[in-house]
């Protein structure tokens, strides 16, 4: 798919990952919507790139939120399903409203967007839908369960997809990063959890957002290439595949073990 003059949505956009892709995606061509909630963000997001981004302020865990976002764009050429929610905690205690909003923005929100955009890039036989998921999509962890559990939904939306659309011009990527540093998306985070542990370990480990973001374009321009339709960010993030297997699985559960006896020491 084309990035220059290609009508973009990229959702998510005020900050971390959502936010290098509007850029590097306008800096290549497109014309980028860049949507999110804060509007304040999406302001400085456009004033950052030049006007050369359009921003489209939504709440996209609304279902009437995204149906006005699909109603007003006009033809779409790519879709980057990126905004997502996390929820610091143990699954016994997350209260039903926080639990119905993770799985709305994270899961949700996505498969709506794309059923009511892919119609038009299927007709006009040119599109390309890039979800970003998560490398906890493969390997779940407390105190990340649920957010866990909707990029494993992802994960399985991406593949299934991708083979449901074969033959009709339109491409479909999953983006998978693991840890991303620069973000704050472990201190937006709500729930039990301060999140401390896991957002130093972020800040020590993490790729840039800007890095993911060069992927998301790679995978644009060359959609056809094999490795591309799944792209790791780094590559080694593949490798937590393995975690479903009973080796991979006893070691994660040591590598938890670990990480909780650290945090006991942080606090």
């Amino acid at each position: 798919m084309p990035i220059l003059d290609s009508n973009t949505i990229v959702t998510g956009a005020s900050g971390g990952i959502g936010r290098a892709v509007a850029l590097e995606l306008a800096a290549a061509g497109a014309h980028v919507i860049a949507v999110a909630r804060t509007e304040s963000k999406l302001d400085e997001l456009v004033e950052e790139a030049d006007g050369t981004i359009t921003a489209f302020a939504a709440d996209l865990s609304d279902q009437d939120e995204r149906e006005r976002l699909a109603a007003s764009v006009g033809p779409v050429d790519v879709l980057v399903n990126n905004a997502g929610l996390a929820w610091l905690g143990d699954v016994v205690d997350i209260p039903a409203d926080d639990l119905q909003a993770v799985v709305a923005l994270n899961l949700l929100a996505p498969i709506d967007l794309t059923r009511r955009l892919l119609p038009g890039m299927i007709e006009r036989r040119s599109g390309h839908v890039v979800n970003i998921g998560s490398i906890l999509g493969y390997a779940s962890l407390p105190p990340l369960v649920v957010y866990s559990a909707t990029k494993a939904g992802i994960g399985a939306f991406t593949d299934g997809l991708r083979r449901e659309v074969t033959g009709t011009g339109v491409d479909v990527t999953l983006i998978t990063p693991g840890a991303v540093n620069r973000t704050g998306a472990i201190d937006a985070a709500g729930g039990a959890d301060d999140g401390a542990p896991l957002s130093v370990a972020f800040e020590w480990t993490g790729v840039s957002p800007e890095r993911v973001a060069a992927a998301v374009r790679d995978a644009l321009e060359h959609p056809g290439w094999p490795g591309f339709r799944s792209f790791s960010v780094p590559r080694t993030v593949g490798l937590s595949r393995a975690a479903a297997s009973p080796v991979g699985g006893f070691v994660m559960d040591g590598g938890l073990s670990l990480v909780r006896r650290l945090a006991g020491r942080l606090h």
